[in-house]
């Protein structure tokens, strides 16, 4: 999240464009943020592999 929002802080310095890159960056951090959590969510719901091997006689 930090990332986002201080490259669109320096950015709005330099092209003299406050607050419009500020706020894209929020917003792509927050977006970048969802993603994560609902990938994480996602993940945390499928069962675990088992890591044994499933031996035939």
């Amino acid at each position: 999240m930090a990332v986002p929002v201080a490259v669109g802080y320096y950015a709005d310095g330099y092209f003299d464009t406050h607050p419009w890159l500020l706020l894209m960056g929020i917003v792509l951090g927050l977006a970048g943020i969802i993603i994560y959590l609902y990938k994480l969510g996602i993940q945390s719901q499928q069962k675990p592999q088992s890591f044994k091997k499933n031996k035939q006689k």
